[in-house]
């Protein structure tokens, strides 16, 4: 069983997403298997299509005019975003040839040893979607081998139809390693006990790894707190405000929306997911609603302080318990009590090698009773 077909979010203009697809390809590949992303992009996703879902999310959505200005204003923005990310996938991912539709799977799709549903929030709202069935092998054959590695759901809690629908997509797996506790919960809820909680492939992957990575590449800043936002809260620029005249460092504002340009901070629009990493890696503090840029802050050691944006950030929540530093993320935009509280970063560590250790065991065990099965049938 050595053939992988991993299906996941790569192809969406997100840092985190492409660095967990990097990382996942990766760790299969270190345990001697052959892998190969599926090239799945839906027609909401391609670069041209961005602008749609996003539109449909923002407030300017139910007024026709400024529906129209924001697409105007915006498209290019997102054709470019979208374009400029295909090239970093094209380069740094073993891809298959891509798919728009997965209605009627090629013959070439067919011939795997083994599926697997990558990390990040493959079973969540996707576009303009409750969830996208792709993401589920939907119409690839029930018997195989597919598991799941790292996914997630991405929010805590779904309607019964929803489950429902779950339940029954879900009932192929035969193994799911989850990245939420409360997926989990989820899992549980929908009574499936062939499941197991793991890292994102990003925490898997160590330190060594990254630091790799980003070999060579030049920062060109110094002093100065990042900030990297990935859902729109208006609170967040007051905080950063506020944080900036307490510390009198600059304030750089990495981002893929050149929308961002009227944001607090020097913008630095679109890096590549190298420069990205060293942005990370080389400032004084990090502020951020994202995950993978919180993943990255416990990498590369950073002091960080995380801006609450609701429901959807279960997943960072889950990550911030499991390493107990849930006080470095807050809710309250006068709150800079954390500000001068060093990380424990030997407790984080150890925490982390622990987690990562375990990880590798599941994964590990779970190809290894797969391998068992299959050479049971077989005979």
């Amino acid at each position: 069983m050595k053939n992988v077909l991993l299906i996941t979010r790569h192809a969406i203009p997100n840092y985190g997403s492409f660095l967990q697809t990097v990382a996942s390809v990766q760790i299969f590949q270190e345990m001697g298997y052959d892998v190969k992303v599926l090239d799945y992009i839906p027609e909401l996703e391609k670069p041209e299509n961005l602008f749609i879902p996003m539109l449909n999310g923002s407030k300017f959505s139910s007024n026709p005019i400024k529906k129209l200005i924001y697409s105007i204003v915006r498209r290019p923005d997102f054709w470019k975003m979208g374009s400029k990310f295909r090239e970093f996938q094209k380069k740094g991912l073993p891809l298959t040839k891509e798919y728009n539709d997965l209605s009627h799977p090629e013959k070439e799709l067919l011939s795997y040893d083994l599926y697997v549903t990558g990390s990040d929030q493959v079973w969540g709202p996707i576009a303009l979607s409750q969830y996208d069935e792709n993401y589920f092998w939907k119409n690839f054959p029930t018997r195989g081998n597919y598991i799941s590695f790292s996914s997630s759901f991405g929010k805590a809690r779904f309607d019964g139809k929803t489950k429902k629908a779950y339940s029954e997509m879900l009932n192929k797996y035969r193994y799911m390693l989850v990245r939420e506790d409360t997926a989990i919960g989820l899992l549980n809820e929908m009574h499936f006990d062939n499941c197991s909680q793991i890292l994102d492939p990003t925490l898997i992957m160590p330190r060594e790894f990254w630091k790799s990575y980003v070999e060579g590449e030049t920062c060109n800043y110094k002093d100065y707190i990042l900030v990297y936002q990935v859902h729109d809260n208006p609170n967040m620029d007051q905080y950063v405000r506020a944080l900036q005249k307490k510390t009198g460092k600059q304030v750089i504002r990495l981002s893929n929306s050149f929308a961002h340009i009227i944001r607090i901070g020097k913008l630095v629009y679109l890096p590549s997911p190298k420069q990205f990493l060293s942005l990370i890696k080389n400032a004084d503090y990090v502020v951020t609603n994202s995950f993978h840029a919180t993943v990255f802050s416990l990498v590369f050691k950073k002091q960080f302080i995380i801006i609450d944006s609701g429901d959807t950030n279960t997943r960072i929540s889950s990550l911030l318990r499991l390493v107990k530093q849930d006080n470095r993320q807050i809710s309250h935009y006068k709150d800079f009590s954390q500000l001068d509280v060093e990380i424990d970063y030997d407790s984080v560590d150890c925490c982390l090698d622990t987690e990562r250790k375990r990880s590798v065991q599941l994964l590990k065990t779970v190809l290894s009773e797969l391998k068992d099965v299959n050479e049971t049938t077989n005979d």
